[in-house]
């Protein structure tokens, strides 16, 4: 486990270490190699290019340090990113400083791996025990095959595609997760002013719409949306929001992009593509690993 915190390390079983402040934890299993980097968020400024914060700068020197240490051993190691960090930092970012620092190259002499976390925050050790889903976004074979090992103990589905794909899967969770608190919270702004029991509303339709209790229904992106209902409904809340002086940034939002993507693809969606799409990152149960080209 890689951390600028070092107590964070500290209590984790299997990891007795003495460190001093500032200095790299670096942890190992009986099998093989394997080094945990979870260390701070990047913050948006510095994934988009703005000023370094101190945050960035603790992220490149964890990774810089774990480069050193690849330096020392002639395992092959994986490095496993479990930061959420924006789409394509681990290859394009984190990557160089690693082979810079170790004189190694990736998919050779180490692995590299995007595994991102998904805890909730009451409930985060009995979630890290027995976690519903693991992804892992490896680039090489072997590293796959490494972690796959190693999580298959834990139980839970486990989807292998590439680092970008899996640190793009997490920011999509948990925006995801957010966007659905605010757009019931405009739900509840709306019963408010009409006297309606929100709590209701919420409860049925949590039932009563096939998003939610259809996991991938609207998942395939590409294809707006169309039928006989969606549009017309959108449309004609959205037009009775405003006659009541009612704002609807969701609504408002979701409306704009359909109609852009209207404008150059055609409403139609097959369902069924979608597991089509899920089936080729996810490992059989004969353990035969399959990974998107």
């Amino acid at each position: 486990m890689v951390d600028v915190d070092t107590t964070n390390a500290d209590p984790l079983p299997g990891f007795a270490a003495t460190v001093s402040p500032g200095q790299t934890v670096i942890g190992k299993t009986a099998v093989v190699q394997y080094i945990s980097c979870p260390v701070n968020t990047i913050p948006q400024a510095a994934a988009a290019g703005g000023e370094v914060d101190e945050t960035e700068t603790h992220f490149d020197a964890a990774v810089h340090n774990v480069g050193k240490g690849l330096a020392t051993t002639d395992k092959f190691t994986v490095v496993v990113v479990r930061s959420t960090v924006p789409p394509t930092t681990t290859e394009q970012r984190l990557r160089p400083i690693l082979e810079q620092a170790s004189g190694k190259i990736a998919g050779i002499d180490f692995g590299l791996a995007v595994n991102p976390e998904f805890l909730r925050q009451r409930t985060s050790e009995q979630d890290f025990d027995r976690p519903w889903i693991t992804v892992l976004g490896t680039a090489d074979r072997l590293s796959a095959d490494i972690l796959h090992n190693l999580y298959t103990p834990f139980g839970g589905l486990i989807v292998n595609c590439k680092p970008a794909e899996a640190e793009m899967i997490k920011y999509v969770n948990n925006i995801y997760n957010a966007l659905k608190i605010s757009y019931f919270n405009e739900v509840h702004q709306i019963c408010e002013h009409f006297g309606v029991d929100s709590r209701l509303i919420g409860a049925v339709v949590a039932r009563s719409a096939e998003s939610m209790w259809n996991p991938l229904y609207g998942t395939r992106g590409g294809v707006p949306y169309g039928g006989a209902c969606l549009p017309k409904d959108t449309l004609a809340f959205m037009q009775f929001c405003r006659e009541q002086g009612l704002a609807h940034l969701m609504l408002e939002a979701t409306i704009e992009v359909n109609e852009k993507l209207e404008a150059s693809v055609a409403a139609v969606a097959n369902p069924e593509e979608i597991e089509h799409v899920l089936k080729m990152h996810v490992r059989p149960q004969n353990g035969h690993l399959r990974l998107a080209a």
